[in-house]
């Protein structure tokens, strides 16, 4: 089977949560030998690819516009003209006429500022995805209206091998190459509208602890890294409190996960994966409540009201100084876990892939 995505993250935002979740799809997907995989990105550099993965660059520019080209017209007739039988789009979008069976992945609905031409978009793909011969949603997410009469798959979530609680042999050089030490707090990819909330419920957290915990953000962009430097200025928090790292690979994230004490997590996400891979290492989680959330944590987390910083830092303070409600959580953490890794949620995959492509 010949199977075409779209690997539009991975050349706009490389170091994203949609990024970072597709090259360990992809990763998944070129192990099982059942799958030609062409990934059809803009021009530019992108990630080191899985091995067994084709690139395809084909011209195009960033924004809104070039976006709603490459989804809707430049990469189906690049992928037909291919010879691909299908197109994995991994987010929530599918061309209005692909030319090939299309398959979409349900990603999850953040609640953010877009312009009208980025409104007009998302519409053009969501009526896309009603002719999509399959929209897979992982078996743990809420159903949520926006799935209602599209041709709903539910599969298994599906997290790599190396996301284990079992520490691996390079964690310590990976600690060291991004000049860490074990014992910090770890929030992946936030938003630059979730930042004023976790600063403010860190400020909770550093005024008590000063900078012997950090807070580790991870793949924040530029513009972001120095809203939050000036947002941790106003909170008046020792300059020690917050780390960054702006360009995260997807095979230092097991051990990122494994050093830290706890997950931080801003509540709203992209895809929900951040939320798997915690708890596939065992990783005590504090975060904002929110329906996909709870969903994919249940009981192995300690989550708080939307907009409450001060119980955020609270939750946060809790599980850094009392050990056996963390050590509670870590051990339903992992027994959430246990249905990410082996066979069944790949096979789960590929079968979904072969019904869209039909005999």
């Amino acid at each position: 089977m010949h199977l075409a995505v779209n690997g539009w993250h991975l050349a706009t935002e490389p170091h994203g949560l949609h990024a970072l979740h597709l090259l360990e799809t992809l990763g998944r997907l070129a192990t099982a030998g059942e799958v030609r995989l062409s990934l059809f990105h803009p021009e530019g550099p992108v990630p080191a690819l899985p091995d067994g993965v084709e690139a395809w660059p084909i011209p195009a520019e960033s924004g809104p516009l070039h976006r709603l080209q490459f989804e809707q017209r430049t990469f189906p007739r690049a992928a037909a003209a291919s010879g691909a039988e299908l197109v994995l789009y991994p987010y929530a979008a599918a061309p209005l006429r692909a030319g090939l069976p299309a398959v979409v992945c349900l990603s999850l609905e953040a609640h953010r500022r877009r312009s009208p031409l980025e409104r007009l978009r998302e519409a053009l793909g969501v009526a896309g995805m009603r002719g999509a011969a399959v929209v897979l949603a992982c078996s743990d997410l809420p159903a949520t209206a926006a799935a209602a009469g599209l041709p709903l798959v539910r599969i298994p979530p599906m997290v790599s091998a190396a996301f284990r609680a079992t520490p691996a042999e390079g964690d310590d050089m990976v600690l060291a190459h991004h000049g860490l030490e074990p014992g910090y707090v770890l929030c992946l990819a936030p938003r630059i509208e979730q930042l004023p909330l976790l600063l403010a419920a860190w400020s909770w957290v550093e005024g008590s602890m000063g900078d012997s915990v950090p807070l580790v953000l991870v793949g924040l962009s530029r513009e972001a890294q120095e809203d939050a430097e000036a947002w941790s200025r106003r909170l008046h928090m020792d300059p020690g409190a917050l780390w960054f790292l702006n360009e995260p690979r997807l095979e230092d994230l097991p051990g990122l996960y494994r050093g830290a004490t706890l997950f931080l997590h801003p509540g709203e996400s992209e895809t929900g994966q951040e939320l798997r891979w915690a708890l596939a290492t065992g990783c005590a989680i504090a975060g904002v409540e929110d329906p996909a959330t709870a969903a994919i944590v249940e009981q192995a987390a300690y989550l708080t009201a939307p907009g409450d910083a001060r119980s955020l830092g609270s939750a946060i303070l809790t599980l850094l100084v009392e050990e056996e409600m963390a050590a509670l959580l870590r051990r339903k953490a992992l027994l959430r876990a246990r249905a990410y890794h082996g066979e069944a949620p790949l096979q789960a995959f590929l079968a979904a892939l072969c019904g869209a492509a039909g005999p």
